[in-house]
């Protein structure tokens, strides 16, 4: 997949509107006076530094699961303006006092949508992650499995983005040939002065796809037949274990065609299953429905958008999406079909027509190895370690601490938004053209991938916005997400 309109919402030239004039900015942090350099966080569009500063901040706390970022009051940041290089320095006590009340009014939004997702289509919170903005189900099986291979952030909603995603397939390959593959004692005795030589020649293999085939070529070249034949043999019972199974099942994978990465379910199946879906609404209205999600599996939401809008940021946008949260916005919602769709990492090969064409990459039972043992006996002393995967402490947090166990979702999208915001004519106009790049919570404007948008105002400035997403055009509402060792 690549990079969706939204993924690169932020980035580019100098961009002007109808209403407000939009720069680009290089944005920089370090964490503390004490650091010599500046590290990059990311390129944004802007009216102001301050705003750039605020976005390219938000933007880097997602990416990075929130747990490992500081706050913004503690950290020193610079934003370079493209055109003129003018550079500000935003002090920690300036960043105390700088709340920005349309990404409070989004983060409170986000969560209200959360938990109203949840009750109107029976959903558990203790395992369900809400995708945020239009996320299309694709044509592929392939693209189907980017999905369910992208391992979920610690939040209860999450901006899929293929290219910042933490990888499981690729984790789980840098774990599996970072284990120790056991010796046993038998082999070790019947070796002799030779086990020696072999380990050494085994340290100077950089790449191995045959443990087995490559000790039983070394051995008939280097040591006398009867004892060789011997050491095969005990070598043999090791190369059978969990490990060199799975190192082995890898490494194949890695050769075929396809690479490793195949999942369980192809997007056949899952339109097939579409067709017996069942039918979802429900209501949602800002000023009753909760924002509280401490008795969700996270807890924490890391939302990726900002505004009610998913225009380029801009000051304008920020002020219509505040006087809206204030006002309060109603919502009716109708899914036509709704479906949970569980899959897994290919661990054998498959008769499907589609799945035999890939070759099984994955074996839980060398995970679970891995999983339930850090020491040395298992892990070599090179990275990733078990710390680096497993890790769960507030000082460190592994990559593989959970899974997309499943998907859920939706064809046929029927929503109702109304908002007694009161907005002048000004407003309505610069809500007009706002909202024709996309608006929450699907964030997809009209006409892109089957959508059709059609706001109304009342004379009074109140606004009505038709939403449709017809049937034929599935999309991703969230995945369910459970912790490694659940899988394992």
């Amino acid at each position: 997949m690549g990079k969706s309109r939204k993924a690169m919402k932020k980035v580019g030239t100098h961009v002007k509107t109808k209403f407000f004039t939009m720069s680009t900015f290089r944005v920089y942090i370090k964490r503390n006076q004490e650091e010599l350099s500046w590290d990059y966080l990311s390129t944004v569009v802007a009216t102001d530094q301050n705003e750039a500063i605020q976005h390219a901040y938000n933007k880097w706390a997602m990416e990075n699961h929130s747990y490992v970022c500081p706050p913004l009051s503690k950290c020193y940041v610079i934003a370079r303006k493209l055109d003129t290089d003018q550079t500000i320095l935003i002090e920690n006590k300036y960043m105390d006092a700088a709340v920005d009340p349309a990404q409070q009014a989004m983060q409170k939004l986000t969560a209200q949508w959360y938990n109203a997702v949840v009750g109107g289509c029976g959903l558990d919170p203790s395992t369900f992650q809400l995708i945020q903005g239009s996320a299309p189900l694709g044509a592929t099986s392939e693209e189907l499995w980017n999905i369910f291979d992208v391992v979920p952030p610690l939040s209860v909603s999450n901006y899929y983005n293929p290219s910042q995603n933490n990888v499981f397939s690729s984790d789980y390959g840098a774990v599996i040939n970072n284990l120790v593959v056991p010796d046993s004692q038998s082999f070790v005795n019947d070796m002799g002065d030779y086990y020696a030589q072999w380990t050494k020649y085994l340290g100077s293999l950089t790449d191995i796809s045959d443990y087995l085939a490559t000790f039983r070529k070394w051995a008939l070249t280097h040591m006398p037949p009867g004892q060789a034949q011997t050491c095969i043999t005990d070598y043999q019972q090791i190369a059978n274990g969990a490990i060199p199974t799975a190192v082995n099942m890898w490494s194949t994978a890695q050769q075929s065609a396809n690479g490793p990465g195949a999942y369980t379910t192809t997007i056949n199946q899952v339109k097939n299953a579409l067709s017996s879906g069942q039918s979802k609404s429900f209501s949602f209205d800002s000023k009753s429905e909760s924002s509280d999600i401490s008795k969700t599996w996270a807890k924490i939401s890391a939302s990726g958008f900002y505004d009610f809008f998913s225009g380029d940021a801009s000051g304008s946008y920020s002020k219509l999406t505040t006087k809206m949260a204030q006002a309060g916005i109603s919502m009716h919602v109708s899914f036509q079909n709704l479906i949970t769709v569980s899959a897994g990492p290919l661990s054998k090969a498959s008769g499907d027509p589609v799945l035999s064409q890939y070759t099984p990459w994955y074996d839980s039972g060398a995970l679970n190895m891995a999983y339930q043992t850090a020491d040395n006996t298992v892990w070599k002393h090179t990275h990733p370690t078990w710390n680096d995967t497993f890790a769960d402490t507030a000082s460190q947090k592994g990559n593989m601490l959970r899974v997309t166990s499943a998907l859920i979702i939706v064809d046929g999208i029927d929503i109702d938004i109304t908002c007694n915001v009161g907005f002048s004519t000004q407003e309505q106009q610069e809500f007009q053209a706002a909202m024709s790049l996309g608006f929450f919570p699907f964030f997809e404007a009209s006409g892109s991938g089957g959508w059709s948008n059609h706001p109304t105002f009342d004379s009074n400035g109140n606004v009505s916005i038709k939403c449709t997403l017809p049937a034929g055009n599935p999309s991703i509402l969230g995945a369910i997400v459970n912790p490694i060792s659940a899988v394992l």
